[in-house]
């Protein structure tokens, strides 16, 4: 059966949404697929060309019947009407489908047969018709809107052309190669089958895969010859395999008086400029680098030795500068420097930020107040800084290399003033060191505070202030560095250090101080405490725990660390068989409690419950009760899942023996009672009824 073969040809994509391309393709060609025999679905993504391949696409169709697709909904009705009427049919037969993000009518079409040629070029033109890009373009007198440039489609089936029409566009079976080729050869595809083996001999490696594996093979060579270790990253790999179709890894120079610079300070400006990977041996950086370019010779080497020349020579001449400016002398100009343009200067926030660390000081254990002050007034001075301004992802770390050069020798200052804004994300490096906690957390609070109040809006895709990333570095720090905090104390303490005018626009009518400032102020904590909420399920879910866990303890956001370590032991205890059976015995004794619960109370008379398996329960569980609350309290869930386990027989025997709703009043409630004074024991450490709903 023969193979499928849809590329698009153009400008150069953007590194960031080649990934999303293939996802999106992906999605869409399988979803377009599913009627039809077809076989693995694979997506190429290149700075040049998306390609769609398709194996075993069973052409024996047809006598299948294809139904006609008409106008999108939420067209006008008469266009509607007229397509109905066209196909010799009622509005009232039409139906709906979605393809790609819109939804079209669709007209049944009795008898019609199409063969598998024109059915994927129906689906091929709806499928790009209805294709959206995050950012798109358009070029040219054309209407089309798409990534870059289109340059030609190739459409195949077999050795097949499918005529697929894109707007000003049809499909054929020509494309070129490499865009470093000066003639841009016009490579002819013979067959879907070859398509890739073609491209390949005209200097085109259409898998990502195979393109980053020939980059590594490469650097390995390199790393093997000169005896040197050549520093990738993930992202950066990614990136130079993204914006190359055949790639050749080539060493590059430059002067050895730059290695005076800080390692940091040369890496970042030949990364991010560059794209190039650093080298160093025995632990220190060499004068080379390593790049990948399109061009299989050395003549890119020179043109990337001049610029690189160039960029650390202006990196030496900014720190030159800045250095003749000692950093603890630029404070006054902070207030020129605006933070956010409701929220003040940056000479504002840091005087926020510094009485706020000092507030916090006090629970973060061996953070010095006299350090934690001054690393709050020095943190934001970088960001008036020549170097800053051009390079601000070395904020933070610009600012401890002057305080070094001007003769700071606090090693917590410096250190603090460094990390303040780490952990960036996820799985970004997290401060220890208790002046850098204390500052980190802080400044990350002061702006989620700040960020929130003012509106600031947060998305799934987009984070542009870095809220969510504030959010999960505050969880972060308090987490791993078992700081028992008052999260909730921390965020009211934030917002009483902005002024009353921003939680009230008619603050000077009513005054400050008034019930309607108090309830914006509620407002703002509350918000901020359910965001925190939300992110530490996020970060707790990939550590295995539950949406159903987390449901059944996040009162406790208030406290992060409490919350955090309940849910991990939660989750692990009811991954054994002895927390599954107590959840269903809790559910066990709710079913019965259900219809009494909500008059009877958690009171038992052991003058009335005589039965011996009810004087064995009650002896196990007064035994039980003292030792489960206190293990709650001090966190030891080693203890609480133990005093469980033991209670689990007794319970059980009482169920199985007991009857509870008897006719004698006296005796039932006092066996009501009895259930409920274990259960709402039990709840000191979660939500059981939470719990019981998922796990029995």
């Amino acid at each position: 059966m023969p193979k499928f073969l849809l590329e698009i040809l153009s400008e150069e994509m953007p590194v960031a949404l080649q990934s999303y391309a293939q996802k999106s393709f992906f999605d869409l060609f399988s979803s377009a697929t599913t009627d039809l025999s077809v076989g693995k679905i694979e997506v190429f993504t290149s700075c040049r060309r998306v390609a769609v391949l398709i194996d075993d696409v069973n052409s024996d169709l047809v006598n299948q019947k294809v139904d006609k697709k008409g106008p999108s909904v939420g067209s006008d009705l008469s266009v509607v009407e007229r397509f109905a009427t066209s196909m010799g049919t009622s509005t009232s037969d039409l139906y709906i489908k979605s393809i790609g993000n819109k939804e079209y009518y669709f007209a049944p079409v009795a008898g019609k047969v199409l063969c598998i040629d024109d059915i994927m070029r129906q689906r091929i033109e709806a499928i790009l018709g209805s294709f959206s890009w995050p950012r798109s373009m358009r070029w040219g007198n054309y209407s089309l809107n798409w990534i870059r440039p289109i340059k030609s489609i190739v459409c195949m089936l077999g050795k097949s052309i499918i005529p697929v029409q894109f707007h000003h566009y049809t499909a054929g079976a020509v494309t070129v190669g490499p865009y470093v080729d000066p003639a841009l050869q016009k490579i002819k595809i013979t067959s879907a089958e070859e398509y890739q083996s073609i491209l390949m001999k005209g200097g085109v490696i259409l898998s990502q895969v195979e393109r980053e594996n020939l980059v590594k093979e490469q650097i390995s060579q390199l790393e093997a010859k000169h005896g040197f270790s050549v520093c990738v990253t993930e992202e950066s790999l990614n990136e130079v395999v993204g914006i190359t179709e055949s790639p050749n890894v080539l060493l590059g120079s430059f002067p050895q008086s730059f290695l005076g610079l800080h390692e940091r300070i040369i890496e970042t400006v030949i990364v991010s400029h560059q794209k190039v990977f650093p080298v160093s041996k025995n632990g220190r950086l060499l004068n080379k680098f390593v790049f990948v370019s399109s061009i299989a010779s050395d003549a890119p080497i020179r043109g990337y030795e001049r610029v690189i020349t160039a960029r650390l020579a202006d990196a030496a001449s900014m720190v030159l500068i800045d250095s003749k400016n000692p950093l603890c002398e630029l404070g006054p100009k902070l207030k020129q420097l605006i933070f956010h343009k409701r929220l003040g200067s940056f000479s504002e926030k840091v005087q926020r930020v510094r009485a706020l660390a000092k507030f916090i000081a006090f629970w973060v254990p061996n953070a010095s107040i006299i350090k934690v002050e001054e690393a709050a007034e020095l943190a934001k001075l970088d960001l008036l800084t020549t170097f800053v301004r051009d390079f601000p992802k070395l904020a933070g770390f610009m600012g401890s290399h002057y305080l070094s050069l001007c003769g700071e020798t606090d090693v917590e200052i410096i250190d603090a003033v460094r990390d303040q804004y780490l952990p960036v994300d996820a799985a970004d490096f997290c401060p220890t060191a208790p002046v850098t906690v204390t500052l980190a957390l802080a400044d990350k609070i002061d702006t989620l505070v700040g960020l929130i109040s003012v509106k600031e809006k947060v998305t799934s895709t987009r984070d542009p202030l870095g809220i969510r990333r504030s959010a999960i570095g505050v969880l972060r720090i308090i987490i791993e560095n078992k700081l028992d905090v008052p999260l909730q104390v921390f965020l009211m303490k934030a917002i009483d250090l902005y002024p009353s005018s921003l939680f009230f626009s008619l603050i000077k009518k009513i005054g400050a101080g008034s019930d309607e400032e108090k309830q914006k102020k509620d407002d703002v904590v509350n918000f901020t405490l359910n965001f925190f909420s939300e992110r530490l399920k996020a970060l707790l879910f990939k550590r295995g725990v539950s949406q159903a866990v987390f449901a059944s303890v996040s009162d406790g956001i208030t406290r992060p660390l409490v919350l955090t370590e309940k849910c991990i032991a939660i989750s692990r205890w009811l991954k054994q068989a002895e927390g599954i059976e107590f959840v269903q015995l809790y559910k066990r004794m709710m079913g019965i409690l259900r219809g009494f619960s909500d008059s009877a109370k958690a009171k038992f008379s052991k003058k009335v419950l005589v039965l011996p398996e009810e004087m064995s329960l009650i002896q196990e569980f007064e035994v039980f009760r003292p030792l489960f609350s206190n293990a709650v309290k001090e966190r030891n869930f080693e203890m609480v899942f133990l005093q469980c386990t033991g209670l689990l027989k007794p319970i059980t025997v009482f169920m199985d023996s007991v009857l509870v709703n008897v006719e004698d009043h006296e005796l039932k409630k006092n066996r009501i009672g009895l259930l409920l004074s274990i259960t709402e024991t039990l709840d000191e450490l979660c939500d059981f009824k939470v719990l019981s709903r998922n796990f029995s």
